[in-house]
């Protein structure tokens, strides 16, 4: 199959008879003709993409073929192969192009994939005697076991996904990493609890040193009948904001583990807004956790952003600027049109 799309890339006689044909014999026209895409190792997804267009091309590259005895199509056989093969890469296909955002939740989404696509694969339906699709099949399945089959014991996984209010605990198999994620996010929320705490108590001996009198020598002879009242209130306090943390932490976790399952198309960042008052603590280890990237496409695209930038034209750009264009490259227009309209 790479080798014709190669040699149509190559012939502008065979690739003038696919565009031929299709204009004769499928009504398009020269805006609308559809070519045979390569397979480029460097991009992602671009075997599946190559299938896909050759199938969808397949009758006019038999027809356009005919005129080219020097060039080998492919069998039934072989052509029944490529449909099952790009059957199984369909989903890796979607869950790129879903995976390689920037501006959604990535690593919550890890799992949930993983667990996804070896569903459609354990699907997709080899005919029978076809070798090279089952192995291909058998492949594709030992590799996703060797590459993520530990997935759930990944504490960074388990515990953003956990923390997706579309997932929570729905895409997990073992129990023993449920246990250890929760129990990761009960101390997330107990270190929170802890810093709320001594900033509190912080602030009450800030007030008490502002407030202080000058000590006096001896008994309190003031007469006040409720001059111990104010040290009560300090120490009531602090036993208060102190006690039983590691109860508080869990009983805010288990409150929003029973929650129900979000829709899919939520958006688990904005549902969190909404339930921040319900899970103060929770909501802080939450935005910390969901906002890891779970891929490298960001910084890729960072990279390549830098290149069209730092040309042979601006090639005396430092670093600081250089910087700084790419992070006003990185803003989005709507957000430079309300500056506009607010200056």
């Amino acid at each position: 199959m790479k080798d014709i799309v190669t040699y149509s890339h190559h012939s502008s006689n065979f690739s003038n008879e696919l565009k031929r044909i299709q204009i004769s014999q499928y009504n398009k026209t020269e805006g609308t003709v559809l070519r045979l895409l390569q397979d480029v190792v460097t991009r992602w997804g671009s075997t599946y993409i190559m299938i896909e267009r050759f199938l969808s091309l397949q009758a006019v590259v038999v027809q356009a073929a005919a005129s080219f005895p020097d060039l080998d199509m492919l069998s039934a056989t072989e052509l029944a192969s490529a449909r099952a093969i790009m059957a199984i890469l369909a989903p890796f296909h979607k869950a790129t192009s879903e995976m390689g955002a920037e501006k959604s939740t990535t690593i919550s989404k890890v799992l949930p994939m993983v667990f996804n696509i070896m569903k459609k694969i354990e699907s997709v339906a080899i005919p029978t005697g076809n070798t090279i699709a089952e192995e291909f099949k058998t492949f594709i399945t030992a590799e996703m076991v060797r590459r993520f089959g530990g997935a759930e014991q990944n504490i960074r996984l388990a515990a953003a996904t956990i923390l997706d209010p579309r997932f929570i605990k729905s895409y997990f198999q073992s129990p023993s990493a449920v246990t250890r994620a929760q129990r990761h996010i009960e101390l997330e929320i107990e270190r929170e609890m802890t810093l709320d705490t001594l900033d509190a108590n912080n602030a009450i001996m800030d007030l008490m040193d502002s407030e202080e009198t000058p000590a006096r020598e001896g008994p309190d002879e003031s007469g006040d009948l409720w001059s111990a009242h104010s040290t009560l209130v300090v120490n009531s306090k602090e036993a208060s904001s102190s006690d039983d943390i590691p109860g508080r932490a869990r009983a805010e976790l288990r409150g929003y583990l029973l929650r129900e399952i979000a829709p899919i198309t939520t958006n688990p960042l904005e549902l969190w807004e909404s339930i921040k008052p319900l899970y103060p603590y929770l909501y802080r280890v939450a935005r910390r956790k969901l906002a890891v990237i779970s891929t490298s496409v960001p910084s890729e695209r960072f990279f390549s952003k830098a290149g069209l930038i730092m040309d042979d034209q601006g090639s005396r750009l430092t670093a600081k600027h250089l910087e700084q264009r790419l992070f006003l490259s990185s803003i989005d227009i709507e957000l430079w049109e309300k500056a506009r309209m607010l200056q």
